[in-house]
């Protein structure tokens, strides 16, 4: 239930006392108005003459306890304190729980405050979220918290589509992010799902660099595509039927679907290796006074008793140990579940920037190095074709709403005393000009770039063309960088020494408009340390390419560290 400017109320599960004129009025309503409430004293009292003798009783000077969970949970939090409640009877100093549902960002806020939101009792629905409160909060970190329920990471999957899996296997995570599996995701800044995905696809597939660029390339891709909660995608695929996209949700968030979608029934798959999972730990929030500390206490071990993890599971959540699941829905069995190791705090803030960095559109110049040295060999191709065939690639996997231009550059390129040559004006990728679309005068243009070839290596004074360039028209809604390659050294002793660029980059260098300057170096003749002292003076980062295959993948991970942003 919402309050004005749609934030979240809290409800009591105590009644009031209300007179007898009251309660005769409302007589027919009660027991619509204790289920909305998410009560169930209807069912076990048996019926609403109980209800309204309940409802009739008071309880004398309440110890009042604020209760924040998540929106799934909130049911479940809601009958087990009202079951404390009834226990505690109407005695001075009995418990009044408020319980609450909030976003976990949210709450993190509320529970690092400190001020009157603050509440009593916290159960987000992951660890993660009581370690970014922990790190905000220091040395006044939260108790240790007790797991209360559990939910595993799963792809939800039309009923058609997990059949065919029975006879073809489940579909890996690599599988899932390469494409081959048709898969969306929700956004991991406002969803816990997304969150855990992207965490879970971390510790699947491992960190080695290789694997983190193939990662970070179906990233790419699956962002462009995201939801901005998994409430849509639910939505979406009872729309879709049969031909909705897989997407990472959790086994409970697919209970709690199917229950309303009978003609439209999700799976939950857990692909290979194995998965992550939704923890609800049940955290006591600051030095609560003796008797908000013994209500608090009173309502933990009512949710961890026989009782309490019964209405767990009657909810779709399994238990701290793994029991339950999806039991009692037609058509859909429990899944096998091989849970992964708990994500850190550190392996969370590395998938958000990751996150971040490639779902920020770009804003990019490519220069490529047009020396004579770029006929030289490379792995059984000459530098240039295997510049070109890299730039292809890279242009081709580009989202279409990219903005992309394209230089060549060389000693007196494009007359005396300028070493750079436009070949394409940066401009949108999905955009056309003249009748001509940019994706494909950016391919065009590629392809006829070894025509360019001659001259020496023009390097100094290029990047600080192609800087200011970019810099002229920076947009705040991109991420806006220069990525060149180049296989030399400085050669153009007319031009700029290496002390005047970094002198003019320092001077030109605004932290409102950062313009990260990513360079790849191939071949023996380059300077690696000047490339980096290059690139890191821009807030950029220098790559070395040691066979053909590294300059696709550089391609990759130069769109991975366009993570910079204004005042970064």
């Amino acid at each position: 239930m919402s309050g004005p400017n749609g934030a979240p109320t809290r409800r009591s599960t105590r009644h009031r006392q209300r007179s007898p004129r009251t309660l005769k009025v409302l007589a027919g309503a009660v027991p619509v108005v204790l289920v909305g409430a998410g009560l169930a004293l209807v069912a076990v009292n048996g019926g609403v003459k109980a209800t309204l003798d309940a409802s009739a009783s008071t309880c004398a000077d309440p110890t009042h306890v604020k209760v924040s969970t998540t929106r799934e949970f909130l049911p479940v939090l809601r009958k087990v304190a009202s079951g404390v409640e009834e226990a505690a009877g109407d005695r001075a100093g009995c418990p009044a729980f408020e319980v609450s549902a909030s976003a976990p960002a949210a709450a993190v806020s509320q529970v690092t405050g400190g001020g009157s939101d603050a509440p009593d009792v916290w159960v987000p629905d992951s660890s993660v979220w009581v370690q970014r409160a922990n790190a905000q909060l220091g040395g006044d970190s939260l108790p240790q918290p007790v797991t209360v329920a559990q939910s595993p990471l799963v792809v939800a999957v039309p009923q058609a589509r997990a059949a065919h899996y029975a006879g073809a296997g489940v579909p890996s995570w690599a599988q899932l992010l390469g494409g081959s599996v048709p898969a969306r995701m929700s956004d991991p800044g406002a969803s816990t799902a997304g969150l855990i995905a992207l965490t879970t696809v971390r510790s699947a597939l491992g960190s080695s660099p290789e694997v983190q660029q193939e990662i970070g390339g179906a990233m790419i891709k699956l962002s462009r595509t995201a939801a901005k909660s998994t409430d849509d995608l639910f939505t979406a695929a009872a729309s879709q039927g049969a031909g909705a996209p897989g997407f990472p949700a959790s086994e409970q968030q697919v209970l709690r679907y199917d229950a309303g979608h009978p003609e439209a029934l999700l799976v939950p798959v857990v692909p290979t290796p194995g998965t992550g999972r939704l923890d609800y730990p049940f955290v006591t929030v600051g030095q609560p006074k003796p008797a908000v500390a013994r209500a608090v206490l009173a309502l933990r071990n009512a949710l961890t008793s026989e009782t309490g993890q019964r209405a767990v599971r009657a909810a779709g959540f399994r238990t701290a140990d793994g029991q339950g699941g999806p039991t009692t829905t037609p058509g859909v069995t429990n899944p096998d579940v091989k849970l992964l190791p708990e994500p850190s705090l550190k392996d969370v803030d590395a998938a958000l920037q990751t996150w971040s960095a490639v779902s920020t559109e770009m804003r990019m110049l490519a220069v490529i190095d047009v020396s004579g040295s770029m006929t030289e060999q490379f792995g059984g191709l000459t530098r240039m074709a295997v510049a070109q065939g890299a730039t292809d690639t890279a242009l081709r996997f580009f989202p279409p709403r990219s903005q992309v231009g394209l230089w060549v550059f060389s000693t007196d390129k494009d007359g005396p005393g300028k070493d750079w040559k436009q070949l394409v004006p940066l401009g949108q990728l999905d955009q056309t000009v003249g009748g001509v679309n940019q994706r494909e005068a950016l391919l065009k243009a590629n392809s006829g770039i070894s025509s360019y070839i001659g001259g020496n290596t023009g390097l100094y004074d290029t990047i600080l063309a192609a800087y200011e360039r970019v810099k002229q028209d920076w947009d705040p809604s991109r991420i806006n960088s220069v990525v060149l390659l180049t296989d030399g050294q400085n050669d153009d002793t007319q031009g700029l020494n290496l002390d005047q660029l970094m002198a003019r980059l320092k001077a030109e260098a605004d932290p409102t408009k950062p313009v990260p300057v990513i360079t790849i170096g191939m071949g023996p003749g380059v300077d690696a340390s000047v490339l980096d002292q290059i690139s890191r003076a821009t807030g950029g980062k220098s790559y070395l390419a040691q066979k053909p295959d590294d300059i696709r993948k550089v391609f990759v991970e130069a769109l991975l560290q366009r993570s910079c942003r204004p005042n970064c």
